[in-house]
């Protein structure tokens, strides 16, 4: 035949060796399409509920990730963006929201309760992962190895697939690289997708977001707010599509400094009441941060679990104010209907105080 060059043995071996490893890269794509269409009909059917059950099944008392009665910040099955210019503490609220998550640290912060997560939590750092790794370091010792290996899973970089590209995708891949996950730390969202500002990028966004909280596994978004915000505290400040916080249940922003030990914590989004705002003190030393007392309704809701009785007097010590001012700023709370007042009593040894609790439900 004219022109016809015969391939050496070796060639011919490769050419035959390529067509198999098409072969087989076909049926494993045939096989992963197959799986992901059963998949999607089981999953869709597994979401179809009456509309009796669907809206008289609901607790009265909101399921949360992180709050207790009606003071929720993140509530379960719905999402938690944490809003913040560099430098103002978001990792170090994220890392300690998953180190009490894992039973690492303990089940509180910032004078709220941490549920525990059922499955591993995974940590997305995408963004500037050694310096994430820096500020985990800090919060945790060789001790903590074991638990943190079991319960904790860590992707550097970026992300090896494109999630506007499919709802699934996310869901999907995150199920595969962390078997049972039950919570996704995300740092950041700039990092997921180019175009943020994009409606399309933002909508995509949004529907990947909203499969993974269908799956059952709670999401935690960390984000930075538009150059133009001016810090000012305002779910419109978060850079990007308004998509990137429509489908979420609940938003906090942090202001301040950078760098700064103390900064402002505001619920600019809420699943219910609106928490806050608060002061927040980081010991970035040692990756810790503490309400700070900012009035004497944050002082009650810091002593909420605390068995001992808030009196005028305790709290004009705590506070660091007159028991006259205490008591002003205790039965205006009280008028306002944000504390309940429990009035003396007469015992043996006397008359005993008026005892003041906040009211959280």
């Amino acid at each position: 035949m004219s022109g016809f060059i015969p391939l050496s043995p070796e060639e011919e071996f490769e050419a035959r060796v390529a067509r198999h490893e098409m072969d087989a890269e076909a049926k494993a794509e045939a096989s992963r399409r197959i799986a992901e269409r059963r998949h999607a009909q089981l999953d869709r059917m597994s979401r179809l509920t009456p509309g009796g059950d669907f809206g008289l099944d609901e607790p009265e008392t909101i399921p949360a990730v992180w709050g207790k009665g009606e003071l929720v910040l993140w509530a379960e099955g719905e999402g938690l963006m944490i809003l913040a210019e560099q430098g103002l503490g978001k990792t170090t609220i994220a890392q300690q929201l998953t180190l009490s998550m894992i039973g690492v640290r303990a089940d509180a912060l910032l004078g709220l309760t941490v549920k525990q997560a059922t499955g591993p939590v995974l940590y997305l750092a995408m963004d500037r992962p050694r310096q994430a790794a820096r500020s985990l370091s800090r919060m945790i010792g060789e001790a903590d190895r074991t638990a943190l290996n079991e319960r904790l899973v860590v992707w550097r970089g970026p992300l090896p697939l494109d999630i506007t590209a499919s709802p699934q995708a996310l869901a999907d891949w995150a199920q595969e690289v962390a078997p049972g996950c039950s919570v996704i730390v995300a740092d950041s969202v700039k990092d997921f997708a180019p175009g943020l500002a994009k409606d399309e990028v933002g909508a995509a966004l949004n529907l990947a977001w909203q499969e993974v909280i269908a799956r059952g596994i709670d999401l935690l978004l960390l984000h930075h707010p538009r150059k133009d915000s001016e810090g000012k505290p305002s779910l419109n400040a978060a850079y990007g599509s308004t998509w990137l916080t429509a489908g979420l249940g609940s938003v906090i922003q942090l202001t301040g400094a950078r760098g700064a030990a103390e900064v402002k914590l505001h619920h600019v989004k809420q699943p219910s009441e609106i928490v806050g705002p608060w002061v927040v003190e980081h010991d970035y030393a040692s990756g810790t941060s503490v309400r700070g007392i900012g009035s004497v309704e944050d002082y009650l809701l810091l002593k909420f679990t605390d068995p001992s009785p808030q009196t005028v007097q305790t709290v004009a010590e705590g506070m660091g104010m007159s028991e006259k001012s205490a008591r002003a700023r205790l039965e205006k709370l009280v008028e306002a209907g944000k504390v309940i007042k429990t009035e003396p009593v007469q015992t043996a040894d006397g008359r005993s105080p008026a005892v003041y609790t906040l009211r959280v439900a």
